[in-house]
């Protein structure tokens, strides 16, 4: 979905991390298959159940490991072509630990560029690219 400008930071996950992300990265594999309406039905239904775990948030430095964790394990991942399968997997190993993280997709046109990325209250998390310039056609909240 991205142009490539580079690659991300990474760091070694812990033991707990390193399950948790291979477990979020398999499953964000699968659901990039998904059509658009599916996708989005999914993750809904996911947020509303893991919501239900009680109210807690996760920090941005939290969310900023979690990204350079998955770049780690993942060189794929850590590269920008894949923001894609990276923002589902972040989104999917997150959003248990808080309920301020929210999964967004969406495309500029000039050039033209899709993208998806992760956001802690409101807030883009490791993103090279400028959010504010996409359209947005989907968000998980």
């Amino acid at each position: 979905m991205s142009i490539p400008i580079g690659s991300f930071k990474t760091l070694r996950p812990t033991q707990p991390e390193r399950l948790g992300l291979h477990v979020a990265l398999t499953v964000s594999r699968g659901m990039s298959r998904m059509k658009p309406s599916v996708l989005h039905n999914v993750l809904g239904k996911y947020a509303g159940v893991v919501d239900k775990m009680g109210d807690r948030s996760v920090d941005a430095p939290r969310a900023e490991r979690a990204h350079a964790a998955l770049c780690h394990l993942s060189p794929r991942c850590a590269s920008h072509e894949a923001c894609f399968v990276r923002s589902l997997a972040l989104f999917l190993y997150l959003r248990p630990l808080g309920r301020n993280i929210s999964w967004h997709a969406g495309f500029r046109t000039d050039p033209f560029l899709g993208h998806a990325w992760i956001q802690v209250d409101s807030h883009p998390i490791s993103e090279a690219l400028e959010v504010s310039q996409f359209i947005e056609t989907m968000r998980v909240h």
